[in-house]
């Protein structure tokens, strides 16, 4: 789900209803741009197959083991007070996006650290047990670019 960006409570409901729903591991993903940082995903398809995928402008990118740093509630919560604190300097109702000498000097920080600032993120969950079992057959996996 596009997760919440300005209501911190309002993101901890979204984890509240995951979890509701037995969703146990987490992953904030960055979808700004994923289309140019993922050029081509290299992974197999459930049959084991190799498989490539080049993603569009817009979409959620990888899922299941190809999603990198998945982690339990409080591990991703850690990571959205960074982005938060990332939203709150440099995001939408950031006063450097109001002038644009500001948009441009966001543009070339985010070219300096070769990451969208702030970009968004969307949260990615799976249950654990969902995990476990496709990684104990490995019928996918990324494989080497």
């Amino acid at each position: 789900m596009e997760s919440e960006k300005r209501d911190w409570n309002r993101l901890l409901a979204e984890f509240g209803l995951l979890e509701g729903l037995s969703y146990d591991r987490f992953a904030a993903v960055q979808q700004s741009g994923l289309y140019r940082r993922i050029r081509a995903l290299r992974t197999r398809t459930l049959a084991g197959t190799p498989f490539r995928h080049r993603f569009e402008n817009f979409t959620s990118g990888p899922f299941g083991e190809d999603v990198q740093n998945w982690g339990p509630r409080d591990e991703v919560l850690a990571t959205y007070r960074r982005i938060f604190m990332e939203y709150r300097l440099l995001g939408d109702r950031s006063p450097l996006r109001r002038t644009r000498a500001g948009v441009l000097l966001l543009e070339n920080l985010a070219r300096i650290v070769h990451r969208p600032l702030p970009g968004w993120y969307d949260t990615h969950a799976p249950r654990h047990e969902s995990l476990e079992a496709v990684g104990a057959g490995r019928p996918w996996r990324s494989l080497p670019p």
